[in-house]
């Protein structure tokens, strides 16, 4: 489930297909709140994300 923040300082919860590379550095992270840097890319309609180059999660707090 992402976080996008709205231009009124709102946020908004979707859920977000993310590609990465090797799924397998990512299977400890599930069922956890993390921060993953990401870029999108638009074609039409659809947005496609992904994880930047080198980017690597970060574990956040429990709300």
């Amino acid at each position: 489930m992402g976080e996008l923040e709205l231009p009124n300082g709102d946020i908004k919860h979707e859920l977000i297909n993310l590609s990465v590379d090797d799924g397998k550095h990512y299977e400890t992270l599930k069922n956890k709140r993390v921060s993953i840097p990401c870029g999108a890319l638009a074609s039409g309609r659809n947005v496609t994300f992904y994880v930047t180059k080198g980017g690597t999660p970060k574990i956040l707090p429990s709300i």
